[in-house]
């Protein structure tokens, strides 16, 4: 699963505002303040694996693009009809409105 990108910067830019005085004392102003370190590391452990799952895919489908590339070149790559247009169906039946 992917997080957009989106909701990182939200989430950094809460934890990056100044909060509000709390209406209790001291103990929960430090208490929100433990919080947000928390979800701070929470969230650069979070942002460091999707880095690294996205490059482990990376170099992958490069890999595998480049294969495909080469056998286009030398005319071995064969298009398998079949799976084509059971691709073809599936996306016009996801496309079309319920």
């Amino acid at each position: 699963m992917r997080i957009s990108s989106n909701y990182l910067q939200l989430i950094n830019r809460i934890l990056t505002e100044e909060p509000g005085k709390p209406a209790g004392g001291s103990k929960k102003a430090s208490a929100g303040g433990e919080d947000r370190k928390e979800l701070s590391r929470l969230i650069t452990g979070l942002q460091q694996e999707m880095d690294r799952i996205e490059g482990e895919g990376a170099t992958e489908r490069s890999a595998r693009l480049e294969s495909l590339a080469e056998q286009i070149e030398q005319g071995r790559y064969d298009v398998d009809s079949k799976k084509l247009a059971e691709a073809m169906l599936k996306f016009i039946n996801n496309s079309q409105p319920l």
